[in-house]
């Protein structure tokens, strides 16, 4: 069965979304998870189908998606060795840094924990990207300087 949820969001109008939205958090979380808690296990054995369909689901409409699909690539990159992540730097990266463009807070926070489980994983075949990720990155931090930023 298919079940449908109604909920009001803060947006003009009602939205009704099957529970395929939370699911999807659910699984990315404990991917996620699983990840960190088995590594380098499951780097080693669930890389290949991981990462390519965590690095799709930064695409999805839905914010809560897309910053759990972060959260859980920053588990699967931090501390793998650098043959894990390179063959999926290039759009992770690009999709990160289009989140922090152009994301909501909780997305930009959890792209930017990515870019630097990246960084800290590739070593140095992060080097031709500092170039990019740096003006991006101080002008995150010198435009979201506000109250509610701070945690």
């Amino acid at each position: 069965y298919r079940y449908c949820f109604f909920f009001s969001s803060r947006r003009r109008h009602t939205r009704c979304s099957g529970v395929s939205w939370a699911r999807r958090c659910v699984q990315e979380t404990g991917i996620g998870q699983i990840a960190d808690d088995m590594q380098p296990a499951f780097q080693e054995r669930y890389n290949q189908k991981c990462v390519p369909s965590l690095i799709q689901i930064m695409n999805d409409p839905i914010p809560r998606v897309q910053a759990h699909s972060c959260a859980a690539l920053t588990n699967i990159f931090e501390g793998s060795p650098n043959e894990f992540v390179l063959p999926y730097m290039n759009e992770a990266l690009e999709k990160a840094f289009n989140q922090i463009q152009n994301g909501i807070s909780i997305v930009k926070e959890n792209a930017m924990s990515c870019i630097a489980a990246i960084a800290e994983s590739a070593k140095e075949s992060y080097i031709p990207y500092y170039g990019i990720s740096m003006p991006i990155l101080f002008s995150i931090l010198t435009t979201h300087d506000r109250k509610e930023y701070r945690q």
